[in-house]
């Protein structure tokens, strides 16, 4: 637990000195999140993310893209005797991201997203929320797909699939959940350097 809290940490780091070396947007999304299981359903729950993006040219159609974001995500269900059910998870994220233009503005994009719980809270209808943090796993790991469009004038758009790799809860052998979202993101480069700016061919 201390190794990948270490590797987190060391990860914020790194895209925080790569905004001198490259350049730098603020990027905001919706998504739908759920908990995925083999052992039971849940419905896909609305929720949002916001946070700052560090893209790095390489080439003409080549971009690195490391990112932090908060993430407020999760997952409901509704359950007879007591109604529906949801769960909310608040992560920080530190997504790792390699684009490939298959046009000048077009790219498919995918890598690797280490998460933090920051919190945990389960609520019921009817009743205060419960916060349930101590009963997950801190550290998350997925696997990131998606599809974007990147314009001349800097604005970044974004469609992402986020599989988790790991399980979210805590002492747990059965059930295995893991995080899954379906995000929209937009983003725009308050920042951009000579790299950024050349033209894909």
């Amino acid at each position: 637990m201390a190794s990948r809290a270490s590797l987190f940490t060391l990860l914020l780091l790194l895209a925080c000195q790569l905004s001198a070396q490259s350049g730098i947007g603020i990027k905001a999304g919706g998504h739908m999140s759920t908990l995925h299981s083999e052992a039971f359903s849940n419905d896909l729950l609305p929720g949002g993310s916001l946070g700052l993006y560090f893209p790095i040219g390489f080439g003409h159609r080549w971009e690195l893209q490391p990112e932090v974001q908060f993430s407020a995500q999760g997952s409901t269900q509704e359950v007879s005797e007591a109604g529906r059910q949801t769960l909310r998870l608040y992560y920080a994220q530190a997504p790792m991201n390699a684009k490939y233009f298959v046009t000048p503005t077009v790219n498919l994009l995918g890598g690797i997203q280490l998460g933090y719980l920051a919190s945990a809270s389960a609520l019921e209808k009817g009743s205060s929320p419960v916060d349930v943090t101590e009963d997950f796993n801190r550290m998350d790991i997925d696997i990131v797909l998606g599809l974007g469009v990147g314009t001349p004038s800097g604005w970044d758009f974004s469609l992402r699939y986020t599989s988790g790799m790991t399980n979210v809860l805590k002492d747990d052998d059965v059930f295995f959940p893991t995080n899954r979202v379906y995000s929209i993101s937009i983003g725009h480069r308050i920042r951009k350097l000579g790299i950024l700016t050349r033209k894909r061919r």
